[in-house]
């Protein structure tokens, strides 16, 4: 029996669903129904925020967590910003920067596995969550939440990185063949919204005062150095740059 061509109508069925979803839409069933698992990190009377259930939910998807760095702690500490995060209404959704931080090398099942075991669901409360999935188009089988619920997240993720992949890939391409140069107006207009001045987004970026320079005579930067800026920024690359003709 040939299972291939109902595997791929479901991929592109799930890859589909994520032009709408954020990570806020899947976060939220998470927290409605694992409730329970996010409150025993809390202080006796300590107020739950957005924060905190947004770094918690990470935490048990990320393999290995306390021995993990490379920015994976700024990656899912977002503060206050996690309450847009977190609300699937607000369209907001995570980076590509902190797309690429959280690897889908580095997701696993076992702490969400962990967190519905100490919630003790049964049978029904299993039901209402595989329902609430199915409410914003995602497939959960009840037997297999958190293998179902991961492999979306990875996918997920994966497929931020692609839509944001295609975007600058376009611009450099065209500023590369064309009769064309970059424009960082996006960044100046930033910038100013901000109120920051040349040394404050040098310092807070961690780029160079010649990179800075260069993007003020409209020549190439570095692809690391658009990076540092979209995560300062929270933004994506076209956000940042686009390109001009001569």
């Amino acid at each position: 029996m040939n299972l291939w061509p109902s595997l791929a109508k479901k991929k592109a069925l799930r890859l589909a669903s994520f032009t709408s979803t954020t990570i806020g839409a899947i976060f939220e069933i998470l927290e409605k129904n694992l409730y329970s698992a996010i409150l025993r990190i809390a202080s006796p009377g300590e107020r739950i925020n957005a924060g905190m259930v947004y770094e918690t939910i990470w935490t048990w998807f990320i393999k290995d967590f306390e021995n993990e760095k490379a920015g994976i702690t700024e990656a899912i500490q977002k503060g206050e910003y996690a309450r847009k995060l977190m609300n699937p209404k607000s369209g907001k959704d995570i980076s590509y920067h902190d797309a690429l931080t959280l690897s889908p090398s580095l997701i696993c099942q076992e702490g969400l596995e962990e967190a519905i075991e100490y919630c003790e669901l049964d049978g029904k409360a299993k039901m209402r969550m595989v329902e609430d999935f199915k409410a914003i188009g995602l497939t959960v089988r009840k037997g297999y939440i958190a293998k179902d619920v991961t492999a979306l997240l990875i996918d997920h993720i994966q497929d931020i990185i692609r839509r944001k992949k295609r975007p600058v890939a376009r611009i450099l391409s065209k500023i590369a063949m064309t009769m064309a140069i970059p424009s960082y107006d996006g960044l100046w207009s930033l910038m100013k919204e901000r109120g920051m001045t040349k040394k404050e987004l040098i310092s807070k970026s961690g780029i160079s005062s010649e990179e800075y320079d260069l993007m003020k005579i409209h020549k190439d930067i570095a692809l690391t150095t658009l990076r540092k800026l979209c995560k300062l920024f929270e933004r994506d690359y076209s956000s940042i740059i686009s390109c001009c003709r001569l």
